[in-house]
This record gives structure tokens, C-alpha cells and sequence, in this order.
């Protein structure tokens, strides 16, 4: 695989993983002290390990140095991810965060209705999130995981270029319309809760989120 492709997708990981670590703070934030650290060192190590392993694939040689930091840092994601997924999936706190309508973005309309659930609706909401999360997985992680591995093992520019062409079909004709189905029907089952239907909430003026830099 060439280099410019290698660093596009290092770049791609690190972006992802900085996102993660963003979206963690409001996990952290519910965690006991143990839990938290052992969340952060998870990701953390998680971010050394695309960095070094970025540098041993772009490198000529890497330095020994290097090699025992990018050993110990897969040690270390290890070791935290038990130690995490150990200690917080039978405590209250990981009920609390897995239970929550928090999301990256949140438009402050969704966050006053989510705050205004019955436990009905919010258990609704809360079972088509992770029926959402599922699909999403099926639908978009998968296959890009399998290009991804193709691309990498591939050595024919001809076979690449017809897999991305392809890839982009599917993307544009298959997950956009159904990224937008599933968006859509977010915003009626929020506007269909009891609060937000007392507020004359609708689905064509409910914001479903807000970024830093809209207005």
C-alpha cells in the first residue's frame, strides 16, 4: 500500500479516536475514580497505537525505542479495557451512562425534551438508539472495514479504482437515504413524546443537533 494512503487512513484513526475521546468525557463524568482512569488510559493508549503503529508502516526501520513503546502500549490497551469493561459493567454508574439520551452535538431542543421523558419513552428511545447502532454497524462499519482490508491487500491500481467507484455507489445510493430515514425518524419519535407534542414541537422546525461553530 502506498504511503499517501497509509498516512490518509492513519489520519482518518486519529481523527476518530480524538472524536471518541471527546464523546468519553461525558461517560467519565458518571464513572468512579477507578473506572475513569482506566477509561482514559484505554484511549490513550489506544491513540499511541495509531501513531506508532503509523510510524512502523511508514518507516523504513523504526527504531527499537519505538517498537518496545508500541509493544507496551498494546499491553496497556489490553489490560485497560478489562480493567474498564471489569469494572463499570456491573456498577450503577455504566447503567446510567448506558442508559442515557446524551449524544455528540445535541441540539439544546432535543437535550429539554430528553430531560421531560417518561421512562416509556426514554426505554423507546433508548431501544431504537441501539437498534439504530446496529444497523449502522451492519450497513457502514462492516463493508468499510472490509474495503479498507481490500485497498490494503490489493495491489492493482485498476482493481482499487473500480472498488472505490463501487464503494461510493453503495454509500450515496444505499446508507444516505437510510442515514436519513433513520434521522427522520428520530425527530417524530421525540416529537411524539408527551412533553415536546405540550410544546407544539414538530418535525420540520425540531433541530436534531447544534455544532460549536453554527450559529
Amino acid at each position: 500500500m502506498g504511503r499517501a494512503v497509509i498516512t490518509v487512513l492513519l489520519a482518518i484513526g486519529i481523527v476518530g479516536q480524538v472524536f471518541r475521546m471527546w464523546v468519553a468525557q461525558h461517560i467519565a463524568s458518571q464513572l468512579t475514580a477507578l473506572p475513569r482512569v482506566a477509561l482514559w488510559v484505554k484511549h490513550i493508549s489506544m491513540l499511541s497505537l495509531l501513531l506508532l503503529g503509523g510510524l512502523f508502516l511508514l518507516l523504513p526501520e523504526m527504531p527499537a525505542a519505538l517498537e518496545a513503546v508500541l509493544i507496551a502500549s498494546a499491553v496497556v490497551w489490553i489490560v485497560s479495557s478489562i480493567a474498564f469493561h471489569h469494572g463499570v459493567r456491573s456498577g450503577t454508574a455504566w447503567s446510567r451512562a448506558t442508559e442515557s439520551t446524551w449524544s455528540p452535538f445535541q441540539s439544546p431542543e432535543v437535550r429539554e425534551i430528553c430531560t421531560h421523558l417518561t421512562p416509556m419513552e426514554r426505554a423507546r428511545l433508548i431501544n431504537d438508539a441501539r437498534g439504530r447502532g446496529r444497523r449502522i454497524a451492519l450497513w457502514f462499519a462492516l463493508p468499510l472495514a472490509i474495503i479498507v482490508l481490500a485497498l490494503w491487500h490489493w495491489e492493482s491500481w485498476r482493481l482499487r479504482l473500480v472498488l472505490v467507484t463501487a464503494s461510493a455507489g453503495y454509500f450515496i445510493l444505499w446508507i444516505l437515504p437510510r442515514f436519513r430515514a433513520m434521522r427522520r425518524r428520530s425527530i417524530e419519535m421525540l416529537c411524539e413524546t408527551e412533553w415536546a407534542r405540550s410544546h407544539n414541537y414538530t418535525a420540520a422546525r425540531l433541530r436534531l443537533m447544534t455544532f460549536p461553530w453554527s450559529k
